[in-house]
């Protein structure tokens, strides 16, 4: 049946298992519960065709045509949709666990719900693609363009997007957890509440994206971009962020506890509120920084450069500043009391001039 004309057919639950379907026309085809596991469908025009409920487990549709296809609740596990044109596809629910999407297009499709876990989408364009709640644990996004694409409520645990474009993507409460995003462009993207524990984000760039309350606990940004992030009450607990870029970054409030800053540049950062008990801060940039009210209990501030710094009621107690350029800083903080000092005893009387009239 290889270049067969089936366009507009009525396929609905037919067998057609094992078919050899490379090249049919089968535009506007009506494919509803039929069985074409592990056909070839190769090179196959499938615009419009509706395939919803179908079993396409271990098909072939490499370079297949399925622009606008609705795929809702097909089985898909296994199935070869290598260079595939997909865009505005109807996904919803489908099961394609292990998938071959490489090179696929899938911008605009519907994925809501899917189950993508273990698929290989290297090189896949997703753009403005419907990702909410899908199950993308394990997948392989390597270089994928997921540019506007709506991730909220993902599961991308352990998934591989090193190098992926996810500029301006929602990933607003994903699970991301120990995923490698290593060098992915994620600005201005929506990271609110996300889970990124134990991922890592080494030379990813996060301009400007959005990580209000996001857990970040050991999560590696080493030399990441993160100027203008937006990172209030996030938990970065034993986060690595050594050489990092927070330029004008919001942190107010952020646990930073243990968090490693070595090196950083926090130039007009605002950290006020935020804790950063035990952070390592030495040789880091925090010019002009806003540490009001901030803990740096035991903080490692050695060669800090504090210039111009605001301190107003911040915690520095036990804080190691050797070598830490003080100059200028809003206010100088005052030095801890000598344990040898002897406190002056306040006067049994008031001074004369303070005492109330008679």
């Amino acid at each position: 049946m290889q270049n067969a004309n089936l366009q507009n057919a009525n396929l609905q639950s037919t067998n057609l298992k094992n078919a050899d379907l490379e090249g049919a026309n089968l535009q506007g085809a009506h494919m509803t519960g039929a069985n074409l596991r592990g056909a070839n469908l190769r090179g196959a025009n499938l615009r419009g065709a509706t395939l919803m409920g179908a079993d396409l487990q271990g098909t072939d549709l490499t370079s297949s045509d399925s622009r606008g296809a609705n795929f809702r609740g097909a089985k898909l596990q296994s199935v070869n949709f290598r260079s595939a044109n997909l865009y505005g596809a109807h996904l919803r629910g489908g099961n394609l666990a292990g998938a071959h999407l490489y090179d696929v297009n899938l911008q605009r499709a519907d994925l809501q719900g899917a189950n993508l876990s273990g698929a290989s989408l290297q090189s896949g364009k997703l753009q403005s693609a419907n990702l909410q709640t899908a199950n993308l644990r394990g997948a392989k996004l390597q270089s994928a363009n997921l540019q506007g694409a709506n991730l909220q409520g993902a599961h991308l645990q352990g998934a591989n997007l090193q190098s992926a474009t996810i500029y301006g993507a929602t990933l607003y409460s994903a699970d991301m957890t120990r995923a490698d995003v290593r060098g992915a462009n994620l600005q201005n993207a929506d990271l609110g509440l996300v889970n990124l524990q134990g991922a890592n984000l080494q030379k990813a760039n996060l301009y400007g994206a959005g990580l209000n309350g996001a857990n970040l606990q050991h999560a590696i940004f080493q030399d990441a971009n993160l100027q203008n992030a937006r990172m209030q009450g996030a938990h970065l607990q034993g986060a690595n962020f050594s050489g990092a870029t927070l330029y004008g970054t919001d942190l107010t409030g952020a646990n930073m506890y243990l968090t490693n800053l070595q090196g950083a540049n926090l130039q007009t950062a605002i950290l006020a509120t935020a804790n950063l008990q035990g952070a390592n801060l030495a040789n880091a940039n925090l010019q002009n920084a806003n540490l009001r009210g901030a803990s740096l209990l035991n903080a490692i501030l050695q060669h800090a450069d504090l210039q111009g710094a605001d301190l107003q009621g911040a915690n520095l107690q036990g804080a190691k500043m050797q070598s830490a350029n003080l100059y200028n800083l809003s206010p100088m903080p005052a030095p801890a009391p000598s344990p040898h000092t002897v406190p002056t005893p306040a006067p049994s009387h008031p001074p004369a001039h303070t005492r109330p009239p008679r």
